[in-house]
């Protein structure tokens, strides 16, 4: 003779599993919200102007650094 659930167990167990249901989303949404990496954007409207005769590309590419003041690795 099997032993019947009451309809209150049955109610109790879907609450549950409903709830670890909702708690794993939120934490994958929470996982995702906190490795979430943002970019930076800079600015594309600065202009250089270069008049240089016979330079190297090193001298010219420290000119650009001066005007932009930005760094470049070669």
């Amino acid at each position: 003779m099997k032993k019947k659930r009451g309809v209150c167990m049955n109610s109790t167990f879907r609450k549950l599993f409903n709830l670890f249901r909702v708690m794993k989303i939120v934490i994958l949404f929470m996982l995702i919200g906190l490795t979430h990496l943002s970019a930076e954007v800079r600015s594309q409207n600065a202009s250089v102007s270069l008049r240089l005769k016979d330079a190297t590309v090193e001298q010219v590419i420290l000119e650009v650094e001066k005007q932009l003041k930005q760094d470049f690795f070669f």
